[in-house]
């Protein structure tokens, strides 16, 4: 059976979103902007304070909104060396109280110390992938890269 796959994903600058409908397309999906479920629209100037001030945001997702997925798929840009947290104090909160598979994509436009690797939830943690903004003329390799990392989750979440 199809696993039935979710991804969630935040663009600031169209790279993510540019990543997560090609991952939707690849792997016939659902798809949910963040903005779109967000108590408020996350913007340059709320990164920037979260950033400093670590201010909370909400998601107006359910359990039973999530619970009906297989494998969620985050996907997030690395901004100012790292990953909103916004977005993953929401994430955490949703991924502790239910037993979800989860992966992780990203993107970066110059370097990155953040890797969005291995978490405390090692159980549910299916992969990780990090490449460079690839609507910097990177698009033809990303979606190469995206096709094999679609590929790969489904290899792990079948077994």
């Amino acid at each position: 059976m199809k696993p039935k796959i979710l991804i969630i994903y935040y663009s600031l600058t169209g790279n993510i979103k540019f990543m997560a409908e090609k991952l939707a397309d690849i792997l016939n999906c659902d798809i949910m902007d963040i903005n779109d479920v967000s108590s408020k629209k996350l913007s340059e100037l709320d990164l920037l304070k979260d950033y400093f001030l670590k201010t909370k945001c909400d998601l107006k997702l359910s359990k039973t909104d999530l619970d009906k997925y297989d494998l969620i798929i985050f996907g997030y840009p690395i901004w100012i060396f790292n990953k909103l947290h916004p977005l993953f104090k929401v994430l955490k909160c949703n991924i502790d109280s239910l037993n979800l598979k989860y992966a992780k994509f990203t993107s970066y436009a110059f370097y990155s110390w953040n890797f969005p690797g291995i978490s405390q939830h090692k159980n549910n943690f299916i992969d990780s992938l990090k490449m460079k903004s690839p609507l910097h003329g990177y698009e033809q390799e990303a979606i190469e890269e995206l096709t094999k990392w679609c590929k790969r989750i489904l290899t792990k979440i079948t077994k």
